[in-house]
């Protein structure tokens, strides 16, 4: 498209784009509401998860469901609201029972929740489908509620590499000078913030992070704080589900083998990936997510045929001595160290495992 055509594009698309989006959520149609026909894809911020989601959509089979309970705040009662400076870390207790709390999320995985911007990805003339896709950033720590809830719902837990996602999440400060990132914000605010988000929950601190509320303090650095948020993410998931009872999968792996990752997914869906579609699914990824900015989609262009261990690898030459240090550190004080390293992008799956084997029900006696 000639450098006219993307400025006309850009300028047009905020004018029809939201009344496009409203027609066509409000057009479309699932005819099996079943929450067996959903997979539920549960990850944090930054970690790819939209371009895994419309991988795993590649040929629109699924209706694609933007984020529609952490952006609308489906779940945030007024009580927490009142409390938490945002639902990043929002924790529910998987034996809650709470009727209303239920009711929003059934809407959701059934598909009869409505909202443009939830449906804007769905770039497909179909507007009837059998089964959805919900893409969740904020659902990690209570993807185990959701589970328990409805059980036979097939959950995608999927993990990105702390160091770019944490450096993605706040990119202009990590494109800062390092003697100039200091200043950048109150120290003081900050930490407040820091510590009402991570520590701000009585249930969740007496469930899973009271042995760990030292090092949660001590975090102090930006890089730090944000490198506990994401092993609080992760931490709580992999400490509640035992292997088998969700699909755990890695953003580098989906870069590195996307047609094997597939293959693995669909056998979590008891289903059989066809011969036709492993060159679509190539295809696909090599494509940029729709929440990929259009400033940066040449150098997109130039990593696609090198997708692989360079695309995962590029925090390498970015990653400061004393971030390497912290990012280590944490993830060994978490035991997060088992699946990823300070000094490789590339993660360990056995360790998530054996993370999740400690949580398998004892046998029973006989």
């Amino acid at each position: 498209m000639s450098s006219f055509g993307v400025a006309f594009k850009d300028a047009i698309t905020p004018i029809y784009r939201p009344m496009y989006n409203r027609l066509r959520s409000s057009l479309m149609i699932d005819r099996n509401m079943d929450p067996r026909t959903t997979l539920f894809v549960s990850t944090g911020g930054r970690t790819g998860g939209t371009w895994v989601s419309q991988l795993v959509n590649f040929d629109g089979a699924f209706r694609l469901m933007f984020e529609p309970i952490s952006r609308e705040r489906l779940l945030v009662t007024p009580g927490l609201a009142r409390t938490l400076p945002d639902n990043r870390l929002q924790y529910i207790r998987p034996d809650s029972t709470d009727g209303e709390l239920v009711r929003r999320v059934e809407a959701v995985i059934t598909g009869r929740y409505r909202q443009p911007l939830t449906d804007q990805y769905n770039y497909t003339p179909r507007i009837v489908f059998n089964k959805r896709l919900v893409k969740e950033t904020k659902s990690n720590l209570w993807a185990k509620w959701v589970h328990e809830r409805f059980p036979r719902m097939p959950i995608m837990l999927l993990l990105r590499h702390p160091v770019p996602a944490v450096m993605s999440r706040y990119f202009k400060y990590f494109d800062l000078p390092v003697d100039q990132r200091a200043s950048v914000d109150d120290p003081a605010r900050r930490q407040s913030e820091y510590e009402t988000l991570t520590l701000g929950q009585p249930e969740l601190l007496a469930d899973h992070l009271g042995p760990l509320r030292s090092v949660i303090e001590s975090a102090r650095s930006v890089f730090a704080q944000r490198m506990v948020v994401w092993c609080i993410q992760n931490y709580v998931p992999l400490h509640q589900f035992a292997p088998g009872q969700i699909h755990v999968a890695f953003y580098e792996d989906f870069c590195l083998n996307p047609v094997g990752e597939m293959r693995k997914l669909r056998a979590y869906l008891g289903e059989d990936l066809s011969d036709h579609e492993v060159a679509r699914i190539e295809r696909r990824s090599t494509k940029p997510s729709s929440t990929f900015h259009r400033t940066a989609v040449h150098q997109f262009q130039e990593v696609a045929a090198i997708r692989g261990y360079e695309q995962i690898a590029k925090w390498l030459k970015r990653i400061q001595p004393q971030e390497r240090s912290e990012a280590a550190e944490l993830l060994q004080a978490f035991g997060l160290d088992a699946i990823y390293s300070a000094d490789d992008p590339k993660p360990n799956p056995n360790g998530a495992t054996a993370l999740m084997r400690a949580n398998a029900p004892a046998p029973a006696a006989h």
